[in-house]
Formats: structure tokens, C-alpha cells, sequence
């Protein structure tokens, strides 16, 4: 039997559904690492292991590595300037494990990072002919108001699933943003801004090595038109040949095997919006009867 070593947090539900199901495939060495006091690490120039006092692996007996994005441990009782260290020393020693391991792997931390930032996606999809909204990264004033003063836009961080400081919220990165909205911070943490397309739909197409596992999302909205009221409906369907090609060299250019496109489509045309290398895809596979898990959990065994 295969060992994967699976690097992830203690709420990590997708880990706790694939473990459920696959646990007689392959043994999965789950490394929570938010409760890092429950592992023994030990490594040296002959190489590493890690306990967690009921089960032991080494760099010699892991076939495979699935790297989830982790949090961390509660640091709240140690000195600012200490919590930041031991941060650090964590991300080392794991991405030292991770970025050095020569089997499978989804997905090396540097490889996520890069996959993560929206200037290398804008830079890909424009080499790879992806059309996408029209776009703005700025942290002047009259820029910000040049591009948004004539369309609806929508202000994101600059990372994928990230806020990029305090003032601005998740919720506001899904809304309309007006440039007349106090921007204090802005000279100092450049802010994405994207034009909202009005949409007949949306996709998300989700590969495994080249496999596609694609949803369409219909909103269906009540009578008022309220957002509290907005119902989604999902089915399955295919990419157009083109796009699907144009997904595949995006990833291959990354290297990285795994990961999800979110597209809008209006009128047949497909707009790139974002790459997410860890995309939460469980939702689609219990609504719509996929088998990515085990596709996952085959490429990891392989």
C-alpha cells in the first residue's frame, strides 16, 4: 500500500472526505499542521521523519505528497516579534519537505505561490489567448478613477482568495467598487480592479493531470432580485475544444498537475477571471456525481 503524506490543516473537510473513502487504497499520514505539538519532526543530513506517537514515516517511505495550504498554530501567547519567527521556521521546514521531494506531488508550495499571483495568471492568459475582463493593478487615485469612472468594476487582492490589507473585506471583493469610496492605504498595497461583464453564466473547470471536471452556474434570482435571494444551479458540461487547450498549456507552462479555471461566458465567449491551484471542488463532486477524488487519489497512488 502507498503512503501519502497529506499536509493540511485539523478543518480541512475535503481531507476528512477523501481519508473516508480512499483510506483502503493508499495510507494517508495526515499532517495537521495547526496542532504541530502533536508531531515529533526530526531531520538531518541522512534525511527526515515525522511521528505523531502512533504512526512513523520518513523521505524513504512516502511515495506521495498532497499539499493542502495549511494554517498554523495559535501563537497568540508568545511575543509579536517570536510569532513571527516561528511562522517562518514552519514554511521553511515544510516547504524544505515539500519543494525537495522527488515523488508525486500536488502541489509544491513554490509552485502554488506562483500559481496564486494575478499578474503571472494576467501574463499567461494573454500569452494563451484568454480573453479577460478589462483590468487595472494601481495604487494612484487618478488611475483608479480614469479606469472605473465609466463601468462597473469589482476590487480584488492581488493573491487568489486573499484580502489585500484590513480596510477592504471579502464581501467587497465580489462588489461593485466605486472610486468615490474613501482609498485611504491604496498608496501603499496596490489593489486589482476587473470590469464587471454582465454574464449569460458562469464555469468552473476543475483538472486533474488532463482531465476536466466542468460545472456550469446558473443564478437563478427571486421575484425582488435581492442578492439574499440568488439561488445557484449547477450542472455538468463540457469546455469548447479551444479553451480546454489554452487551460492545459496555462498549466503546463506552471507545472503544476491540479488546480480550477473560473471563466464567465456572455454571448459564447469565454472571459478568464482566475486560476485557483487549491480549489474547493467537493461541493461540485456530492451536487453533480464526479469521481475527481479518486482521480486525485490515482494520481497520488500512481
Amino acid at each position: 500500500m502507498k503512503t501519502v503524506l497529506v499536509i493540511t490543516s485539523s478543518q480541512d473537510s475535503i481531507m476528512d472526505y477523501i481519508v473516508a473513502i480512499y483510506s483502503k487504497k493508499c495510507f494517508f499520514f495526515r499532517l495537521d499542521l495547526d496542532r504541530m505539538c502533536d508531531y515529533s519532526f526530526q531531520l538531518n543530513g541522512n534525511g527526515w521523519s515525522i511521528d505523531n506517537y502512533r504512526e512513523f514515516i520518513t523521505d524513504k517511505t512516502v511515495n506521495a505528497i498532497y499539499y493542502r495550504k495549511p494554517s498554523f498554530p495559535d501563537f497568540r501567547k508568545y511575543d509579536g516579534f517570536c510569532q513571527d519567527l516561528m511562522k517562518k521556521d514552519i514554511e521553511v521546514l515544510i516547504r524544505g519537505i515539500t519543494d525537495a521531494f522527488d515523488g508525486n506531488c500536488l502541489s509544491k508550495p513554490y509552485i502554488i505561490e506562483k500559481a496564486e499571483n494575478k499578474i503571472y495568471q494576467m501574463y499567461l492568459a494573454e500569452k494563451y489567448e484568454m480573453a479577460m475582463p478589462d483590468c487595472l493593478i494601481a495604487n494612484n487615485r487618478r488611475c483608479i478613477e480614469r479606469f472605473c469612472i465609466n463601468k462597473k468594476s469589482a476590487v480584488k487582492s492581488l493573491v487568489v482568495g486573499r484580502d489585500s490589507f484590513s480596510k477592504y473585506t471579502k464581501d467587497q471583493t465580489s462588489n461593485f467598487f466605486n472610486y468615490n469610496n474613501c482609498l485611504d492605504g491604496l498608496e501603499v498595497s496596490p489593489v486589482y480592479f476587473q470590469e464587471y461583464i454582465e454574464k449569460d453564466y458562469m464555469v468552473t473547470a476543475n483538472f486533474i493531470g488532463k482531465k476536466a471536471y466542468v460545472a456550469r452556474i446558473d443564478i437563478e434570482v427571486g421575484s425582488n432580485k435581492k442578492v439574499n435571494e440568488q439561488k445557484w444551479r449547477y450542472s455538468n458540461m463540457y469546455l469548447p475544444k479551444k479553451v480546454e487547450e489554452r487551460c492545459l498549456n496555462f498549466m503546463k507552462e506552471l507545472g503544476i498537475e491540479f488546480g480550477a479555471f473560473d471563466f464567465i461566458v456572455k454571448n459564447g465567449n469565454y472571459y478568464f477571471l482566475e486560476f485557483k491551484p487549491d480549489a474547493q471542488w467537493l461541493g461540485f463532486e456530492n451536487e453533480l456525481g464526479w469521481d475527481l477524488s479518486a482521480e486525485l487519489v490515482e494520481y497520488l497512488c500512481s
